[in-house]
């Protein structure tokens, strides 16, 4: 899949993202930085004027908060968030969010599989030249979805995941999911999420959030179009926007949502029950089955079936371990390894 970060084609030379360093080529945010938090209103004080109340969305900003946000599309004053792809992964760095990364077709998806059965992933961008990054650090080099099994045993296919022994270590490059990992050193917590392990994020989310004042940004990665329009290169990807819904509809009510995030969890709830198709027929999920992979998108679309958390520890992505069942292990759910 062309958008979704086949693991070829890197221009090396770019180094990789670090704290306090803006990752080139991502753009500047405008009006950065974003200004103070913006405490939501007290239970039963009076909306702006003209503010129609939305239902399911707690406490939205008084008028008096309203003249003080520095930037409209921030969504203070709420504790969860949806935010798109590389540039909403720099915004919730600079809010000091946590962030919950979703590619489901398929780096988040490929990275659940395999921290799942005990694999270690290493996320890097095309830019970051993996294969030297690879050596370095001991690691498999995932390769091209066509070059399993000649030139490597691991790709962006999840499928290829199911019999990584323990402890293995692979990089995995992609323009998306894993370009977007690269923020794990400038926010407090990142996990990698998806529908195979939406549930299990959730729990990790509210339990991080639970002993901190924190908010979360679950961020849909998106794909990239082949050929950038005048609308940019980023495309609407249904699969992640579902994905990131179903991680939201995990959370307590009493964890209010921004307007971004309802929807989100509003239309994951109202297509729960045909994920299968839709993922099968949305345009990520034509592609990969004409390239020949419809397995991919299959198991994309299992809901819930994996316990594991990705979580980044320094460069890498391992299960994580504060909660005991999220340790890794096979699924019972798992097909066979091919």
């Amino acid at each position: 899949m062309w958008q979704d970060a086949e693991c070829f084609g890197a221009t090396p030379g770019a180094g990789s993202f670090s704290y306090g360093l803006k990752p080139d080529p991502l753009p500047d945010i405008p009006g950065s930085p974003l200004g103070a938090a913006i405490p939501a209103a007290p239970e039963g004080q009076p909306r702006a004027a003209g503010m129609a109340a939305i239902p399911g969305v707690q406490n939205p900003p008084t008028s008096g908060e309203v003249h003080m946000i520095a930037n409209p599309w921030s969504q203070r004053g709420y504790r969860c968030r949806l935010e798109w792809g590389r540039r909403g992964a720099r915004v919730a760095a600079e809010r000091g969010d946590i962030l919950v990364v979703v590619d489901v077709l398929s780096f988040s998806t490929a990275t659940a599989t395999a921290v799942q059965h005990g694999g270690i992933i290493y996320p890097r961008a095309w830019t970051d030249d993996p294969a030297a990054f690879a050596a370095r650090v001991g690691a498999e080099l995932a390769v091209n979805r066509r070059e399993v099994p000649a030139n490597g045993r691991f790709s962006l296919s999840p499928s290829t995941f199911l019999g990584i022994e323990p402890d293995t270590r692979v990089v995995l490059a992609s323009p998306n999911g894993a370009t977007c990992s690269r923020f794990g050193r400038a926010v407090p917590r990142l996990l990698v999420g998806a529908l195979v392990n939406a549930s299990a994020v959730a729990d990790a989310v509210v339990e991080i959030l639970s002993t901190s004042d924190l908010s979360v940004t679950v961020l849909a990665a998106g794909e990239r179009w082949r050929q950038p329009s005048e609308d940019g290169e980023l495309r609407f990807a249904v699969e992640d926007y579902l994905g990131a819904g179903a991680i939201l509809a995990g959370l307590p009510a009493s964890l209010t949502r921004s307007p971004e995030a309802l929807l989100a969890e509003r239309a994951f709830q109202s297509s729960k029950d045909d994920l299968a198709t839709i993922l099968a027929e949305c345009g990520s999920g034509r592609e990969l089955r004409e390239d020949g992979f419809p397995q991919d998108v299959e198991h994309a679309a299992r809901l819930n079936v994996y316990d594991a958390v990705p979580a980044m520890d320094g460069e890498r992505l391992s299960a994580l371990q504060s909660w005991g069942s999220a340790s890794g292990g096979r699924s019972s759910t798992d097909p066979p390894a091919s």
